[in-house]
C-alpha cells in the first residue's frame, strides 16, 4: 500500500534520509555535485522552509510504512507569470522506479498545487536521462526552453 504524506514533524526524519540518498546517487553520477550541502543541519534547515505551505509543498511517499520517495515544489515569483510553481526535487528508491508510484507522487503534488491556484508547474532535473524523460512525458509534461512544463 502506498501512502503520500505532507512534510511534518513526523515525516521530516524520513525526508532527510531520502534526500541524503538522492544526493548520494546524483554525486555517484556527477562528481561536480559534491558542492551540494549534505550535512544533516543544512538539510534540516532546507526542509523546514517547506513547512511554509503557502509557498512550498513537500510530500514523503511510503510503501507499507517504509519511506521510499519524496517530491518537493516551491512557488516562483515572476511578474510575467503568476501561479507558477517549480518542482525542486523528486526522488524514488531505485527498486520502485518504473512502477506507478512515481506518477502517484506527481499527481498528488499537482492536486495540491491546483488547490493553491497554480496554473503552471515546471522542473529541470535530469534533462539528459532517457528514463527521466519518458517518466515526465508520461506525466504530461512537455519541454520548453530546457524545462519540463505542464499547464494545470
Amino acid at each position: 500500500m502506498t501512502e503520500i504524506k505532507p512534510l511534518g514533524t513526523l515525516t521530516v526524519d524520513d525526508a532527510l534520509t531520502l534526500y541524503e540518498r538522492m544526493l548520494a546517487e546524483f554525486r555517484a553520477k556527477d562528481h561536480r555535485l559534491a558542492a551540494i550541502p549534505c550535512d544533516q543541519r543544512t538539510l534540516r534547515t532546507m526542509l523546514q522552509m517547506s513547512f511554509d505551505t503557502s509557498n512550498a509543498l513537500f510530500f514523503v511517499t511510503y510503501f507499507h510504512d517504509i519511506p521510499i520517495g519524496f517530491v518537493d515544489a516551491v512557488r516562483v515569483e515572476k511578474e510575467s507569470e503568476q501561479n507558477l510553481w517549480y518542482i525542486k526535487g523528486s526522488f524514488l528508491e531505485k527498486e520502485y522506479r518504473g512502477s506507478s508510484i512515481g506518477l502517484e507522487m506527481i499527481t498528488a503534488l499537482e492536486k495540491q498545487l491546483r488547490k493553491k491556484g497554480a496554473q503552471r508547474v515546471y522542473c529541470t532535473e535530469l534533462m539528459d536521462e532517457q528514463s527521466a524523460n519518458e517518466f515526465w512525458i508520461e506525466a504530461g509534461y512537455s519541454i520548453e526552453e530546457g524545462k519540463r512544463v505542464k499547464e494545470l
